[in-house]
């Protein structure tokens, strides 16, 4: 194997470890993965729900109320940031390793695109998954939330590092 593809093979590890990590967690049931036992041992109900807005809200099917079950509610956040977060890191990782194949992505915008329809994939798949699992729903408004909240947080991102990159670029330039 050549070093250039060995190089290109190594840029797909982070995404590959992404969509292992995303199917591990998928593939619990509700109960391995519940933070609420975690929750009752640090806080009570009552001070919880003290301490939480009065916030209520549909998602899918559920109502999700933080003063009425405070529990479910940081619960709910918990999962659902923990879903953008793992995307976002699919996402971005998606991006970096179409960037060692030029000649598929060869723009920035054909390589958010590509990681797009990759990411959304992967929603889809995670989502079907997630149905099978006891305890647990596959929802499409949470493929949604996966793909926009992955692509928001790549797009942060990369306008960070391209702020960086166009930072030092000025700064190389202007100290010759």
């Amino acid at each position: 194997m050549s070093r250039f593809k060995a190089a290109q093979l190594a840029q797909a590890l982070p995404a590959v470890a992404c969509l292992a990590l995303i199917f591990f967690f998928s593939s619990q049931t509700y109960d391995e993965q519940t933070i609420i036992p975690l929750l009752q041992r640090h806080i009570s109900e009552f001070r919880l729900s003290e301490l939480l807005p009065d916030v209520t809200f549909r998602y899918g099917h559920s109502l999700v109320s933080a003063k009425q079950a405070p529990y479910q509610f940081i619960e709910f956040l918990f999962r659902k940031s923990a879903h953008v977060f793992w995307y976002a890191s699919l996402c971005a990782s998606l991006y970096l390793a179409l960037k060692s194949l030029p000649r598929l992505a060869p723009r920035a915008l054909y390589r958010l695109g590509a990681a797009a329809a990759l990411l959304s994939a992967a929603a889809c798949v995670d989502e079907w998954n997630q149905a099978r699992i006891a305890g647990r729903t596959g929802q499409p408004v949470d493929v949604l939330l996966d793909v926009v909240g992955g692509l928001l947080l790549t797009a942060i991102f990369l306008t960070i590092v391209g702020a960086i990159q166009a930072a030092r670029r000025r700064t190389g330039s202007s100290s010759r």
